[in-house]
């Protein structure tokens, strides 16, 4: 996806510079297409109201991977604190 432009303004109100906000996609250590494959399987494994809550504590664990690990190495870790994941 690219950068777009969304404006958000009353019915009557004219658009202007003031009005446009940038749109931006979160930077995640992952890419986006792997969350969201990640987030569909999590739905037929665990369900469709438990899978944020599960993919946000993944998230979480590679977050924290990738900020104790030796940078070329971060799988290690996280393979470390899914093993211990409870």
């Amino acid at each position: 996806m690219k950068g777009e432009y969304w404006i958000a303004l009353p019915p009557e109100a004219e658009p202007s510079k003031e009005n446009e906000i940038k749109f931006k996609i979160p930077e995640r250590p992952i890419p986006l297409r792997y969350w969201l494959t990640l987030r569909e399987e999590l739905r037929r494994v665990v369900g469709y109201y438990d899978r944020d809550a599960v993919l946000e504590d993944f998230m979480k664990l590679v977050d924290r991977a990738y900020k104790e690990a030796p940078p070329d190495n971060p799988k290690e870790k996280l393979h470390d604190l899914i093993t211990g994941y409870a």
